[in-house]
């Protein structure tokens, strides 16, 4: 419970520091490889070397130039700061807590709470992120990662970049993302920039509540319903899904062909560019069209709103 030096080998099956701080003496291997252990919160656990354990529940602090290493997973609960390095095959966040040190996991759950990442690159490259609600992880600067699974929050002044997929599922993207793709699968809000190749809204509503937050003018293949309140620019739209223009302008900048059978809605304009031809299969209700490049081809009669303005400039 106070302040202890273990400059020996402690073979035993728990390990709990409830208070104070346990400093491991120099060299690696202190603690028993099969020793599950806790460090309440305010107490603190000091490696002085690398160390392998059975488990670790974290509610203080781990420091330490040097790796802790476990075959099971890890809990950071409410109060954890990490200074030391993290090795498992996944990480689990139940509370507020802080990784200063770098973790190498397969997979990261922010369960609850507010995971903070200090500083560039926490974790690594190969590392499956998900966020559920009501967690947030919170970056402090780029971080790099797997993939992104987002059912709580994402925040911070850090760029977040995923090698494959980020996937919102009733998730708050605060923070930037850069990835192949972003995919929605339930009510979720883009609040911060997404530099993709393509959008799915696959089910649910995707709000994007400012302007210039796709800058990449990916492709959208929409199945739910994408809400625009702020103008956008995409470079493809399929689907069968819904796009609703709450007052702005989506400009759609087609090189090829596309087919959109989905519905076009709301009080905003729909601004065709590009040298492509889209042609509209549903029936829309937006406030108008404007086709300034390229051609529009209507696949049935009265597809477009009749109190709406079409404007041909090309």
């Amino acid at each position: 419970t106070g302040n202890s030096t273990l400059n020996g080998r402690a073979n035993v099956a728990n390990l709990a520091v409830t208070g104070g701080t346990l400093t491991l003496g120099p060299l690696a291997d202190r603690i028993a490889d099969t020793a599950a252990v806790t460090v309440s919160n305010g107490a603190a656990l000091a490696l002085g070397g690398n160390e392998t354990v059975a488990s670790l529940a974290l509610a203080g602090t781990l420091s330490g130039a040097a790796t802790l290493n476990s075959s099971a997973e890890l809990t950071l609960q409410s109060g954890a700061l990490v200074s030391a390095n993290l090795a498992a095959p996944s990480l689990r966040i139940t509370g507020d807590s802080t990784l200063s040190g770098l973790a190498t996991a397969a997979a990261v759950h922010v369960d609850n709470g507010v995971l903070t990442l200090s500083a560039a690159n926490r974790l690594a490259a190969g590392t499956a992120v998900d966020v559920a609600s009501p967690g947030t992880l919170r970056l402090n600067a780029a971080t790099g990662v797997q993939s992104l699974t987002l059912r709580g929050a994402l925040t911070g002044a850090g760029t977040l970049t995923a090698a494959t997929a980020v996937t919102l599922d009733g998730g708050q993207l605060g923070a930037p993302v850069v990835a192949p793709a972003l995919s929605v699968i339930s009510n979720s809000t883009l609040g911060a920039t997404a530099t993709v190749d393509s959008v799915a809204v696959d089910a649910g509503t995707l709000t994007v509540s400012a302007a210039g937050l796709l800058p990449g003018a990916p492709t959208a293949d929409v199945t739910g319903t994408l809400l625009l309140r702020s103008a956008q620019t995409l470079s493809g739209l399929t689907g069968s899904g819904n796009v609703t223009l709450d007052g702005v302008a989506l400009t759609l900048n087609l090189a090829g062909a596309g087919t959109f059978a989905g519905h076009l809605g709301g009080t905003g304009g729909f601004v065709k560019q590009g040298l492509g031809t889209l042609t509209l299969s549903g029936t829309h209700t937006h406030g108008g069209s404007t086709v300034s490049q390229g051609g529009l081809t209507l696949a049935g009669a009265n597809l477009l709103p009749d109190t709406s303005p079409l404007t041909v400039t090309n």
